[in-house]
C-alpha cells in the first residue's frame, strides 16, 4: 500500500516561499517605502507565521492519515518503528544545521550569532530557548529552528495518544480532538507576546486541526464538504487571505483568527492533498526539498551577505545590491538545499524505508 500526495509538495514550497519572504524579502521595504506606509503593509510583510502554522496543519495532517492507514492494513501501530522513521528523517539535517549555525559557525564569523541555549538547541526545546533566551539577539540564524520543535514534540506524544483515540468511534475521535483544539485556544487566550507565539501549547492547534481533518477525511472521501473545498478553493483562499490581513488591525479579528485559520488551513490542505489534476509541477519537484530550504535559508542568506562583504559590495548603502542579495538567497538556497538531500539525508531515508509500514514516497 502506497500512500503518496505530490500536489502537497506543492503547497510546502509555497509555504516555504512565505517564510523566505518574510526573512529575505520584506526586509528590504523599509528602504522602498515609509512608515505611514509600511503601517498598511504589514499582511505582506509578516508572511511567515502563515507558512509555519500551514506546514504545521501539514504535518497533523500526513501523520495522522499515514497512521490511520497503518492501523487499518495491519491492526496495530508499531509506535517504535514510528519514532526510528521520524528520528532519520528529521535528525541528520536538523543537528548538521544546529552544530553549523550554533556551533561552528559563529566562532569564526561575526555575521553568524547564537544567543541561545545550545542545551536547548540540542534537545528539540529551540521554542522555548527563543522564548527565555533569543530576545539578547533577534537576528540569530537558527531562531527559525523552533517550529521543527514543536513538531518533534507532536511526534513524540502523537502516536500514543493515537493508539487511544484510534480504538474509539469517529464521534468520539472527533471530540478528542476538538477537545486539544479548544484546549489550545484557551491557552491562546490567556497568554500574549513570544510565549503565546512561540509555546507548544499554543501552536498545537494547527496540528490538531490537521489531525482531526485526517480523521474525518480518511474515511470520507464523498462527503459533502470535500466536494465544497473542491468547489470553492478559491473563495477559500480569498477568505483566509482577508482574515490574515485584517488580523494586524483589529484585535478582535486577531482572535477570531486563531478559530478560523487553522480550519482554513485545513481545506487547503485537504485541497491539495487529494487533488490529482494536471501534471507534475516544477512546484511538486521542490516540495521534496523544502524541510532543507527552511533550515538553508536564514544561513544562506548571511552567507551571500559574507560574500558580498568579501568582494567589497557595499549592499548597506546600495539598494540594487541588497535587493540582489535577498533574490540570490532563494536559488542558492534551492541548490544547497537539493544538495544537501542528495549526499547528507538520502542515506538515512534509505535507512528508514526499513522500518517503513505504509509506503509514502
Amino acid at each position: 500500500m502506497r500512500i503518496f500526495f505530490p500536489k502537497l509538495d506543492s503547497l510546502r514550497f509555497f509555504s516555504f516561499f512565505f517564510v523566505y519572504w518574510d526573512h529575505c524579502i520584506s526586509l528590504l521595504f523599509p528602504r522602498f517605502f515609509s512608515d505611514d506606509i509600511l503601517y498598511y503593509m504589514d499582511p505582506i510583510k509578516r508572511t511567515g507565521g502563515l507558512g509555519v502554522h500551514m506546514f504545521f496543519v501539514i504535518s497533523g495532517f500526513l501523520i495522522t492519515y499515514l497512521l490511520i492507514a497503518e492501523f487499518e492494513q495491519t491492526g496495530k501501530i508499531q509506535v517504535l518503528q514510528f519514532y526510528k522513521r521520524r528520528a532519520l528523517r528529521i535528525w541528520p539535517l536538523y543537528f548538521f544545521c544546529m552544530i553549523m549555525g550554533a556551533l561552528l559557525l559563529p566562532k569564526f564569523l561575526s555575521a553568524f550569532v547564537y544567543c541561545g541555549n545550545v542545551l536547548l538547541g540540542l534537545s528539540f526545546l529551540n521554542n522555548y530557548d527563543v522564548i527565555y533566551f533569543f530576545d539578547r539577539c533577534n537576528n540569530s540564524q537558527m531562531v527559525i529552528a523552533w517550529s521543527v520543535a514543536i513538531e518533534e514534540q507532536f511526534y513524540i506524544f502523537w502516536p500514543l495518544l493515537f493508539l487511544l483515540i484510534i480504538k474509539m468511534k469517529n464521534p468520539f475521535r472527533y471530540l478528542s480532538c476538538l477537545s486539544l483544539i479548544a484546549g489550545s485556544l484557551i491557552f491562546i487566550y490567556n497568554t500574549q507576546g513570544v510565549f503565546r507565539d512561540y509555546h507548544t501549547f499554543s501552536n498545537m492547534i494547527f496540528l490538531m486541526t490537521g489531525c482531526l481533518g485526517a480523521f474525518y477525511f480518511k474515511n470520507n472521501l464523498s462527503s459533502k464538504i470535500l466536494q465544497t473545498i473542491n468547489n470553492n478553493i478559491f473563495v477559500i483562499v480569498l477568505i483566509t487571505a482577508a482574515v490574515q490581513c485584517f488580523k494586524f488591525y483589529y484585535s478582535w479579528v486577531l482572535f477570531i483568527s486563531y478559530i478560523l485559520l487553522p480550519f482554513l488551513y485545513l481545506a487547503i490542505v485537504v485541497y491539495f492533498s487529494l487533488c490529482k489534476k494536471g501534471p507534475a509541477s516544477v512546484f511538486d519537484h521542490l516540495g521534496k526539498y523544502t524541510y532543507g530550504m527552511y533550515f538553508y535559508h536564514t544561513l544562506t542568506w548571511t552567507g551571500v551577505l559574507v560574500l558580498f562583504d568579501l568582494l567589497s559590495l557595499r549592499y548597506n548603502q546600495n539598494n540594487f545590491l541588497m535587493t540582489a542579495a535577498s533574490l540570490l538567497t532563494l536559488p542558492t538556497t534551492i541548490l544547497i538545499s537539493i544538495l544537501s538531500y542528495r549526499f547528507l539525508e538520502s542515506p538515512f531515508l534509505k535507512l528508514k524505508r526499513k522500518f517503513v509500514v505504509v509506503e509514502t514516497r
